[in-house]
């Protein structure tokens, strides 16, 4: 925001502290981040109310199971547990062979 000139950044009393201050421009642009702030709050909530489910719960739980297993993780099990799915009987074993083998790189089991 300061390369933008929106904010002055100052060294305090101790040299840990930093104090940023809004410029006058950043202050004559607070009306309009107020107003699309205020809009986009609106929107927000029209939206969840068409959903089955609190948008803001849904993100919540998100998070919460993606900090518990990250979705690369999630990812390779699922390329583990694909590769081990039969082939199909019509299926050329060549290609069958390749989709395993892409699979399991996927899933960091590439030397397998």
């Amino acid at each position: 925001m300061a390369r933008h000139g929106l904010l002055t950044l100052e060294t305090g009393t101790d040299a840990r502290q930093r104090i940023a201050r809004l410029t006058d421009r950043a202050r004559a642009l607070l009306p309009l981040v107020e107003a699309e702030w205020a809009a986009t709050s609106a929107a927000a909530a029209e939206l969840e109310a068409e959903l089955p489910a609190a948008l803001t719960d849904v993100l919540s739980r998100t998070e919460r199971a993606v900090l518990s297993r990250p979705m690369r993780t999630r990812i390779a099990d699922a390329a583990r547990a694909l590769a081990t799915e039969p082939a199909p009987a019509a299926g050329d074993p060549e290609s069958a062979a390749g989709r395993r083998a892409a699979l399991l790189a996927i899933a960091g089991d590439g030397a397998r």
